[in-house]
């Protein structure tokens, strides 16, 4: 059986001699304590032992799913900015939400020092001097930068045509297409 096949209990307790119980034997990442290792090995099989009863929603810790739990569904967010009267659950998105108001961009590009708010923003951008297209089809060879752009173009694949022309009436695949074509000023409405 593959370690990913396996629980992160399983691996665990097989591996527990090696390295005083605390580095990963799947990727090699130390951790500080036993218990730390277990919810690493579960990012590893996929597990998500604690499941909201509220929504279904699954998680690898227990604190996530209380911490889901009152943010979701108890709406408890006691942390408010005092630029917008926004609330949130703790101090450290309070933090960076508060970066918006004040202008600061700790997060600064090493190949152009282009600055972002936050860290995700800086690692999209990267993208950009790395020529990295990360996410790949699963249909055909065509990879993307962004996650969402392979969803957008799997429907050229399904052949569906979701965007409609409100005035001739005619579809497309794509909303870019869609917007090309109205830009066109020959576009014939239907009741001409």
């Amino acid at each position: 059986m593959s370690d990913v096949q396996r629980t992160g209990q399983e691996i665990l307790d097989s591996e527990s001699q090696l390295n005083n119980g605390t580095r990963c034997v799947v990727c090699d990442k130390e951790l500080k304590h036993r218990s730390r290792l277990l919810v690493h090995l579960r990012t590893h099989t996929g597990e998500r032992p604690f499941k909201c009863k509220i929504c279904k929603k699954a998680f690898n810790e227990l604190r996530d799913l209380k911490d889901h739990h009152k943010r979701i569904h108890e709406k408890h967010r006691p942390h408010m900015c005092e630029f917008c009267d926004k609330c949130f659950v703790d101090v450290g998105t309070l933090k960076k939400h508060c970066r918006i108001h004040i202008g600061a961009k700790p997060h600064t590009c090493k190949h152009c020092d282009k600055s972002f708010i936050h860290r995700g923003h800086l690692n999209l951008h990267e993208l950009i001097h790395t020529g990295e297209r990360p996410f790949m089809c699963d249909l055909c060879p065509k990879s993307f930068k962004r996650k969402e752009h392979v969803t957008i173009h799997k429907v050229s694949h399904s052949g569906e045509k979701p965007f409609k022309c409100k005035n001739c009436n005619k579809t497309f695949g794509m909303i870019g297409s869609l917007r090309a074509h109205n830009r066109k000023v020959d576009c014939v409405p239907v009741n001409a």
